[in-house]
């Protein structure tokens, strides 16, 4: 998926999984934003080329170690504002980073667990439509969890 794609449905994820966890709204808000711009980084970083082509690599593109980190640096983002605030980031940041795995997997690159390449190849990484699909998805989390956040 495109960049654009996944910080939007990261922080669908991150804000739902916030407001289900009873965070108030700012936290949530505050966490989810920097759950969100997490995905630049995971592109960059986790991207090589050969030629012409650009290929994911193990090193954030597995299930074995963005979620361990994700976890990790949510915890930190949290940790300021209290062991509760820094357990509710530690979910979100995993939520947002499900959501980048979730998402690639079902592009022919796909993503690694446990070494192995995992992909359903349903869909181009930058098709407009999924995109705009999957952005729509991450705008409806969004939705839903500030509507659980103001109640």
């Amino acid at each position: 998926m495109k960049v654009q794609t996944h910080v939007v449905l990261g922080f669908g994820a991150s804000i739902l999984a916030m407001a289900l966890l009873g965070s108030p709204w700012w936290e949530a808000i505050y966490v989810s934003i920097l759950a969100a711009g997490i995905h630049p980084f995971i592109d960059r970083l986790s991207h090589s080329r050969r030629g012409r082509s650009v290929y994911r690599t193990k090193m954030l593109h597995s299930f074995e170690t963005l979620i361990p980190l994700s976890a990790a640096i949510g915890f930190i983002v949290g940790f300021p504002l209290g062991p509760p605030a820094a357990f509710r980031g530690s979910i979100a940041f995993v939520a947002s980073a499900f959501s980048h795995l979730a998402s690639d997997m079902m592009t022919p690159g796909g993503v690694y667990l446990w070494g192995k390449r995992v992909r359903l190849s349903l869909f181009a990484w930058d098709d407009p439509l999924v995109n705009l699909g999957f952005t729509f998805m991450g705008m409806v989390m969004a939705i839903v969890g500030a509507s659980l956040l103001a109640s």
